[in-house]
């Protein structure tokens, strides 16, 4: 609509108003003079009577056309009012979301589907991982427990608050979750308490966990493919998943490794020694606990070892030095009481993923930093030893998947996890119960951890996709809008010749992407667009978890992890209510001690430390 136009239509409802005013006046006024006027029928021209002195005006009328005129700006600032609020908090995108999937055309991802799809498989507590609500339409957006997502947000966008830390809360069973920040578990380990035991794997003094208990990553050397894979682990995480090595040696280094770590766990020797035979430049006691199995069956891994050992000193030195690069993170003592025995007498409850995934409601947070010094190889490696246990129990179980769903969100994976092989896992994963939901920054993010053939394969293998705000990537938001689609609109001719001037409408003559690369570019903090395989993307408003049914676990865990102001004023007025005490989470914190402080936790660390 043009400037003259909307003018033309304002003109002409003024009008309109002042017709009515009068009218009331004169009609109202009539009747309650009583002055027996004659009037017309036709309302819309009596004013003009008035102006001609056909029609009387008297005080009446003046009355009741002041009433009148009051009642029409009363009425015109309710509806200014009811328009200014809807229009609160509206950002601007949000008129395209009218373009974009909505109502039926997203039923696979709404409330009644995904609650359906819940009782299906016969899982309580929770219908789904909650997303958003549409803009259009004010629907819930959930992905269902057989859904794999993909979720691609910029740094600082409230990824944590709206998406993770509700996926936690809302998990009906088990959950493995990473970070490289406290930020998820302080929120949500008082919730998650209450439900099951929480583990908190924790090398590097993230959210200040002592090691009370422990994990041997050669637990899952079971075999020499198992051996081969956890190699693997700890050379993609040991150089970076962006790091291009030496294909000669990483293979080599990978090789010697498959065999150290294969003889340890048959020599049911700690992680630690590997690192220790690798220092002694030719150890023989592995090569002598491989020749020792049964049948001989690993004495093919015993000469592979033994004539790596007896290369030329220079080439010697280059695979060696490379195996030691992978497992460098096993000489750090703030690791080592993480996956070692401090003692032949430890008494430390140790983890185990096979009884973690049975449980059905356990917790375990797997925390690392970027950088130097991160403990990345072992936190991929307990991440895939849950994952795989998992696999291994859905497989007995009736149909194939966990009768509870395991819940994976996996925060911050390209840093905190380098799982090289997920997205040859993705794809099939969703139908056994176990639902991995990856977090990256960028799409090339996934390119540099998985490769571009990797990467797609994720992509394509995520039935629910969630893009976020702050990504400036082009190539990939130019991929992304043509998914999202166009829309047409009618275009307007117009000449002028000596006969006059014409207009011609042209229907669906114009095309334009419905949200343009500019725009996935720009969106605000609170907007996402999620597509759902199958059916169109549609926009929605995320949920701060301060808005949603777990805000007082949040706060109640926040007030004893990560104690503030706003915190404590929050759990105060929880803990007034007169129906606290009904709540689980609630007689949880007030059971709950103060929690450690951080010079608390790094004293306890040091004491474990001295004791192994």
């Amino acid at each position: 609509m043009t400037s003259g136009q909307k003018a033309g239509f304002a003109l002409l409802g003024l009008c309109v108003i002042i017709i009515g005013v009068l009218d009331a006046g004169i009609y109202g006024g009539s009747m309650l003079s009583g002055d027996g006027q004659k009037l017309p029928a036709n309302p819309f021209g009596t004013p003009f009577l008035l102006v001609g002195g056909k029609v009387g005006w008297s005080g009446s009328s003046t009355v009741v056309a002041a009433a009148t005129a009051v009642l029409i700006l009363v009425l015109a600032l309710l509806v200014l009012l009811l328009v200014v609020r809807s229009r609160k908090g509206r950002t601007r995108v949000d008129h395209k979301a009218t373009l974009m999937g909505r109502g039926k055309d997203i039923a696979q991802i709404t409330e009644k589907s995904v609650a359906a799809s819940a009782a299906r498989f016969g899982v309580q507590g929770s219908i789904g991982a909650f997303i958003g609500i549409t803009v259009a339409g004010a629907q819930k957006v959930y992905a269902d427990f057989e859904s794999v997502v993909l979720q691609i947000w910029g740094p600082r966008q409230g990824k944590s608050s709206t998406q993770v830390i509700p996926r936690i809360l809302d998990a009906p069973g088990a959950v493995a979750t990473t970070s490289n920040k406290p930020d998820v578990i302080d929120a949500t380990r008082l919730a998650r308490s209450v439900k099951g035991q929480v583990w908190a794997f924790d090398p590097q003094m993230i959210s200040g966990d002592a090691a009370t208990w422990w994990w041997n990553p050669l637990s899952y050397v079971r075999n020499d493919e198992r051996a081969m894979k956890l190699a693997e682990i700890f050379m993609v995480a040991g150089r970076g998943p962006n790091v291009t090595g030496d294909a000669y040696f990483d293979n080599e280094g990978k090789d010697m490794l498959t065999s150290l770590f294969l003889a340890a766990a048959i020599g049911n020797k700690p992680i630690s020694v590997v690192y220790d035979w690798i220092n002694q430049g030719k150890p023989t006691e592995p090569s002598r606990l491989l020749r020792e199995q049964e049948n001989g069956i690993y004495a093919a891994y015993a000469a592979s070892l033994e004539a790596q050992l007896q290369y030329e000193p220079a080439q010697r030195d280059g695979v060696v030095g490379t195996a030691k690069a992978m497992v460098q993170t096993l000489k750090f003592v703030s690791t080592l009481q993480w996956v070692n025995p401090l003692s032949a007498s430890d008494s430390r409850p140790q983890f185990g993923p096979e009884e973690f995934v049975r449980s059905a409601k356990d917790t375990l947070y797997v925390l690392s930093k970027e950088g130097g010094g991160s403990a990345a190889a072992l936190t991929t490696a307990l991440t895939v030893a849950v994952a795989d246990a998992a696999e291994e129990y859905a497989m007995t179980q009736p149909g194939r998947r966990l009768a509870v769903p395991l819940l994976m969100p996996l925060d911050e994976i390209a840093n905190v996890c380098p799982w090289k092989d997920l997205p040859d896992k993705y794809s099939h994963y969703g139908s056994k119960g176990i639902i991995p939901e990856a977090y990256l920054q960028s799409y090339s993010q996934g390119e540099e951890l998985w490769g571009e053939k990797g990467m797609r394969k994720i992509y394509s293998a995520s039935s629910v996709k969630v893009i976020g705000s702050g990504i400036d990537e082009e190539g990939f938001l130019r991929q992304f809008s043509s998914l999202v689609g166009e829309y047409t609109y009618d275009t307007i001719s117009r000449s002028s010749s000596k006969t006059g001037q014409s207009r011609s409408v042209n229907p669906d003559a114009g095309k334009e992407s419905i949200l343009s690369v500019a725009d996935l570019s720009a969106l605000p903090i609170g907007r996402a667009v999620v597509k759902r395989s199958g059916a169109p993307a549609t926009m929605i408003k995320t949920q701060q978890w301060k808005d949603g049914r777990h805000a007082d676990s949040v706060w109640l865990s926040l007030n004893i992890y990560d104690p503030s102001e706003k915190s404590k004023e929050m759990t105060a007025a929880i803990l007034e209510r007169k129906d606290a005490d009904t709540n689980p989470v609630v007689v949880a914190y007030k059971a709950q001690a103060p929690a450690p402080t951080l010079a608390v936790q790094a004293s306890r660390w040091i004491t474990a430390a001295g004791n192994e």
